[in-house]
């Protein structure tokens, strides 16, 4: 018996699978969690939809490369959060497809400096990092932030500002979002009002994001702050999309479909003809909250927050409403 083909046959099977086992795309996950808190907890690492369906991330990452507007959430000083953004980014790029990237991070006034990027003569970015101001605007250290710039611009993909300027939303809290044009209140779906049950939800959370020291009165006004901050992303978005869409690195709170820039984008239509989005949410694990069912990722209005969930360790555990109340009593110390 010749036994040549089939030594010919079992190479060519090997030779296949391994190089399938090859081709496999990097995991978006880091290697090692650069966050040290709850590493052991049932979730981290694991891919939710909003129902509570987990999934393998080649799943999510199919439904990403085939929606135009895809935004990114993050606490912003997890670490773990932009390197896993950074391999989304990497892992949406080809060739033939290079989506915008835009940050809620960096303000319109510093659009130039952040389209100006340049891998050869800086070739870490840090020429860039000094041009967009971060430590001087009070923004988390920029190594943390430096995995999705680079990753941005070794695949050649357009970085946007996408904030309002300080002085702007300064204006806006003293005064109303009538210091925005009516051009610019279409364009920030501030025309559409919010239903009643998002917007206390929005106020809720403004609350207690600041520790419930703020008084009643001044809540409003940031809730216009807010909606113009969202409001300016989702415009930033559509304008930079081109032909391959765009991507937004922003704070879970910005990205929540019900009344965040998903909701901006959904009110504009008559400016773009696919308003569909994919909201993916990078979310610390906490130890009182073992199980997905734990968690609360539906809006009172009965609207998912997120098309997807991400879970990771836990970055800081400082108590960062004592220091917030610290603060207070020192400046009511200081009043004359």
């Amino acid at each position: 018996m010749n036994c040549r083909p089939l030594l010919t046959l079992c190479a060519l099977i090997c030779f296949l699978t391994s190089s399938v086992i090859w081709a496999q795309p990097k995991s978006i996950l880091p290697e090692d969690w650069q966050s040290g808190h709850f590493l052991d907890h049932p979730l981290i690492g694991q891919i939710f939809t909003a129902k509570g369906q987990s999934v393998p991330e080649g799943f999510m990452m199919r439904q990403a490369r085939l929606t135009r507007f895809v935004l990114l959430g993050e606490n912003h000083d997890n670490p773990d959060h932009h390197i896993i953004q950074a391999n989304i980014i990497d892992a949406l790029a080809g060739e033939n497809h290079r989506p915008a990237v835009v940050f809620e991070m960096v303000p319109m006034r510093l659009a130039d400096q952040i389209s100006n990027y340049d891998l050869v003569s800086d070739p870490r970015l840090d020429d860039f990092a000094k041009r967009l101001e971060r430590e001087k605007r009070g923004w988390y250290s920029w190594n943390i932030y430096r995995p999705i710039a680079l990753a941005a611009a070794k695949n050649k993909m357009p970085m946007v500002a996408g904030n309002l300027d300080r002085a702007t939303t300064r204006a806006i809290s003293s005064n109303g979002l009538s210091e925005l044009n009516d051009s610019e209140q279409l364009a920030f779906g501030l025309k559409t009002p919010l239903s009643k049950v998002a917007e206390q939800e929005l106020i809720e959370e403004l609350r207690r994001s600041h520790c419930d020291l703020l008084p009643q009165k001044a809540l409003p006004a940031m809730v216009n702050v807010q909606r113009a901050k969202d409001g300016s992303m989702a415009d930033a978005m559509i304008r930079a999309s081109g032909k391959f869409g765009a991507v937004l690195i922003a704070g879970n709170g910005h990205i929540r479909k019900d009344r965040g820039v998903p909701f901006v984008l959904r009110q504009n239509k008559a400016r773009i003809q696919e308003t569909h989005n994919l909201a993916i949410a990078l979310v610390e694990a906490s130890p009182q909250q073992p199980m997905f069912a734990d968690y609360d990722f539906v809006s009172k209005g009965g609207e998912a927050l997120y098309d997807f969930i991400i879970f990771t360790p836990k970055f800081d555990r400082t108590d960062h409403c004592a220091a917030m109340r610290e603060q207070f009593k020192n400046m009511k110390k200081t009043k004359p």
